[in-house]
């Protein structure tokens, strides 16, 4: 689930826009990573990590440091989110809720 998930979706991104989403690194990490955190935390990962990255890039994008065009590395927001759902549990389960809304 780890390995696959974001290959099928890099290649379906490739399919679409002729250029490639994530880097072969990135998916072997996620492969890595979904041995430790499960499907689950992977799909979790993938969505925080990509929040992380919107984060810090579109500031960087408003103050025109870079360009629409500029090559992001999607690795270090992987690595954070990892240290984010391992370290900091709590944090990471009052996101989840956030996101998910209230239970009923």
């Amino acid at each position: 689930m780890g390995f696959l998930f974001p290959l099928v979706i890099t290649y379906i991104f490739y399919l679409l826009k002729n250029q490639v989403g994530l880097g072969g690194g990135d998916i072997k990490l996620y492969g890595a990573l979904g041995i430790f955190l499960g499907p689950m935390g992977v799909l979790h990962n993938i969505f925080m990590s990509c929040m992380l990255g919107s984060l810090i890039s579109i500031p960087l994008l408003s103050f025109k440091i870079i360009d629409r065009k500029t090559p992001v590395p999607f690795g270090p927001f992987i690595i954070l989110a990892v240290v984010i759902q391992i370290y900091f549990p709590g944090f990471y389960q009052s996101i989840l809720e956030y996101i998910s809304g209230p239970s009923l």
